[in-house]
């Protein structure tokens, strides 16, 4: 199933839909209409390129935050942004643990890889896709540079 508001091209995100979190009242249609569904279950998020604009982000934040049930419902507004998600939920971030394989390591040249994974800045800094001039998006430094998440939990 296609997720709404992830749709990146190659991305796919599974898992069942809801119409609203568990905490708010299902009889109360009218004022959480404009809310997107949100998975209930195990999300599996599969991506070749990385996520490519900032609502993406959000939504994969959000997603996050509601499976671990610490999303406050005033941040699904349309208005919320990855910046204050990551400045409100910090600690919450902090804590989690991720399993990253890189496998586009397996099919290219180390070298390439070792480049792609150079640069000292911050993941998208400048309009780089990596943290430097002619670098890629790695997972890993992603979710650390625009999360919070420390390396040592990926």
């Amino acid at each position: 199933q296609a997720f709404a508001g992830l749709s990146t091209g190659p991305s796919v995100v599974m898992g069942n839909l809801c119409t609203r979190p568990p905490s708010v009242d299902q009889n109360d249609r009218e004022a959480f209409k404009h809310l997107k569904p949100m998975p209930p279950g195990p999300t599996v998020y599969l991506t070749s390129t990385g996520f490519v604009t900032e609502s993406q982000w959000v939504r994969f934040i959000q997603v996050i935050l509601h499976r671990r049930g610490a999303l406050e419902s005033e941040d699904l507004a349309a208005s919320v942004t990855r910046e204050g998600l990551v400045k409100k939920y910090a600690a919450e971030l902090k804590q989690l643990k991720v399993l990253y394989i890189n496998d586009a390591s397996y099919h290219r040249p180390t070298e390439m890889m070792v480049a792609g994974r150079a640069g000292t800045g911050k993941v998208g800094d400048n309009g780089n896709l990596g943290r430097g001039p002619g670098t890629w998006l790695f997972w890993d430094q992603a979710i650390e540079d625009l999360m919070g998440v420390p390396p040592e939990n990926i």
